[in-house]
């Protein structure tokens, strides 16, 4: 199996951090082929593994795809009655016989009894899919790496697609480093994944906003309860039916009412359009009207709790979240289920030889000129309160963009929303960003003309003019190094240790605009600084002074000393030369 770039570079990636770490997480977007990653990686190494999911569909999925890229393994399956080893007789060997060397296991299958007869020390590679489920509070999770971390070698790799999780957990406490990060912002520029259009419908009377938080995420049972009244299935039904047309769509709601009640009353509109699935609907049952979808003899398929994971149905064309969520994570798996391209249309196979659009551009041509340029995500938004619901532009932003922008470019999406409007998630999130840069340049501006801060600027991210992007859901929580924190002393940011905490700035001087130095702050300012020192930019401690006296701190060591040396030549005031620009400047934004 030919693998894309990025595959090849998480792949190198994984195996350089698990020489340095016992455990590493790689991070790649639904369709981004994250078994192929893993399947390439077992290739690689000589000893054995153990591939561990939750779900019948992965482990299935799992076993077919190592069973192509490794045709000269044995692959066997550890779940419910299928066996992947022979059980041992009593009072002969402690640990089951007849091993093979690549096991996929389901994790409900390595319960407490059952996991004592897999010999620790027989694994070399342990491999956790959907690891976003592997958190410490996990005790399923917990009780498998218990185990076969008695192996002093064994080396753990996790893939997910959604680091984040609504309660907050990180993964950084399971995971000692992050191999390779591949957003769905990248594998959609790259042109492996198709672009995602939002639409945001306001539902009248729709109010979340006295629904309780459970577990980071608003109360299923009570949103259940809202989302399911009779008139609200007919205010979501009724726009659902003219935004998507004859479109194949896959709609995720709250509870099994609702999504019961939606497939009735769509199926009232038009006859044997929709079928609603859920956790207790029978297996074969579940299997057959899936394939009946696939094949288009039906228009819409309504789960909830289900296709979360494993469902890969690369026709869908509408994606109706019409379960409002709290959950980046949740929201992440949602709209995952339809950025898929559609099949052999980038790649393929024919002739019996496997072919790929070798770049960028005519992959992004061949998505934009088929039957499915783009999948369109429609929300529906009422009064959300207190409640600080996810979009689409929440998972594409990534830790590219800030809050600002984000929340920014929802506002874009409602106005477009009440006009009847889609937008472009990602051209929405960039106007977003001109917008906020645009203001922050109008206000430093004001700033700078006034010739003088009253105090002298310490948090990098001021002095640079440059904002942190969002906290990656797998470093929540983490402090930050003492290697970390060195380095940026080092640089000449000033530190403040408060109440078992460190501050970049001081907390008790609100005008340092103090913030907390976590892991990802750290990480954020060292590589703010370090990408300057690669420039050959002046120092944290050059730019600091000539911000104070509103000069452009993006300049270089040997002029910002220069300039330096001229402010303390006039009396350590601002250059005359810097008042009159900055107030040239600032007449002209005036009339413009």
């Amino acid at each position: 199996m030919d693998l894309r770039p990025y595959q090849q570079e998480a792949s190198d990636a994984i195996v350089e951090q698990l020489d340095e770490h016992g455990s590493t997480l790689v991070v790649c977007p639904t369709g981004g082929g994250k078994t192929v990653i893993f399947g390439h990686v077992a290739g690689r190494y000589p000893g054995n593994v153990l591939v561990a999911a939750h779900r019948e569909e992965l482990i299935f999925q799992a076993r077919d795809t190592l069973k192509k890229m490794l045709p000269n393994d044995d692959i066997r399956i550890e779940m419910g009655e299928m066996r992947a080893m022979r059980r041992a007789r009593p009072g002969q060997k402690k640990y089951w016989t007849d091993t093979p060397r690549v096991v996929v296991a389901s994790i409900q299958s390595l319960h407490e009894k059952r996991i004592e007869a897999f010999d620790p020390k027989y694994y070399d590679l342990l491999i956790i899919d959907e690891a976003h489920h592997a958190a410490k509070k996990n005790k399923t999770y917990r009780r498998m790496l218990d185990h076969f971390q008695q192996n002093d070698r064994l080396k753990v790799l996790g893939v997910t697609a959604t680091p984040d999780r609504a309660d907050e957990a990180s993964l950084g406490q399971v995971f000692e480093s992050v191999a390779f990060d591949y957003g769905l912002r990248d594998a959609i520029n790259d042109g492996w994944l198709v672009p995602i259009e939002q639409q945001m419908v306001h539902v009248e009377d729709l109010d979340f906003s006295q629904i309780n938080t459970r577990m980071g995420d608003l109360a299923a049972g009570q949103l259940d309860e809202i989302m399911a009244q009779e008139e609200m299935v007919h205010k979501v039904v009724t726009p659902t039916l003219d935004i998507v047309g004859e479109k194949k769509t896959l709609v995720f709601t709250a509870g099994v009412a609702q999504a019961h009640r939606m497939a009735e009353v769509i199926n009232r509109h038009r006859p044997n359009h929709a079928v609603a699935l859920d956790g207790k609907t029978d297996r074969d049952e579940r299997r057959h009207q899936i394939e009946r979808f696939s094949q288009g003899e039906y228009q819409y398929l309504i789960g909830c709790g289900i296709f979360l994971e494993g469902f890969d149905e690369p026709t869908i064309e509408v994606i109706v979240q019409a379960r409002p969520t709290k959950s980046r994570s949740l929201y992440a798996q949602i709209i995952g289920r339809g950025t898929r391209v559609l099949p052999n249309l980038i790649e393929g196979v024919r002739g019996g030889e496997f072919w790929r659009l070798p770049t960028v551009e005519e992959r992004k041509a061949a998505i934009a000129g088929s039957d499915k340029p783009a999948v369109l995500v429609v929300d529906y938004v009422g009064n959300a309160g207190r409640h600080k619901l996810v979009y689409s532009g929440d998972v594409l932003a990534g830790n590219e963009y800030t809050d600002e922008e984000v929340e920014a470019a929802e506002q874009i999406a409602k106005e477009a929303g009440k006009k009847g409007e889609k937008t472009s998630v990602d051209e929405a999130l960039m106007e977003a960003r001109r917008q906020i840069e645009s203001q922050l340049h109008a206000k430093r501006q004001r700033v700078i003309a006034k010739a003088r801060y009253s105090v002298r600027q310490v948090n990098p991210f001021d002095v640079f003019d440059t904002r942190p992007g969002r906290e990656p859901g797998w470093h929540k929580g983490r402090e930050p190094s003492e290697k970390q924190i060195a380095m940026i002393k080092k640089a000449g940011v000033p530190l403040t240790y408060d109440q078992r905490e460190w501050w970049i700035g001081d907390p008790t001087k609100p005008s340092q605009n103090p913030q907390r130095l976590t892991f990802w702050t750290a990480s954020q300012t060292i590589s703010l600084i370090m990408d300057r020192r690669k420039k050959n930019l002046c120092t944290f401690k050059q730019a600091s002074l000539l911000a104070k006296y509103g000069e452009d701190p993006n300049v270089g060591f040997k002029e910002a000393s220069a300039i330096i040396d001229q402010i303390a030549k006039s009396g350590w005031k601002p250059r005359p030369e810097t008042v009159e620009r900055n107030a040239q400047e600032m007449a002209s934004q005036g009339a413009q």
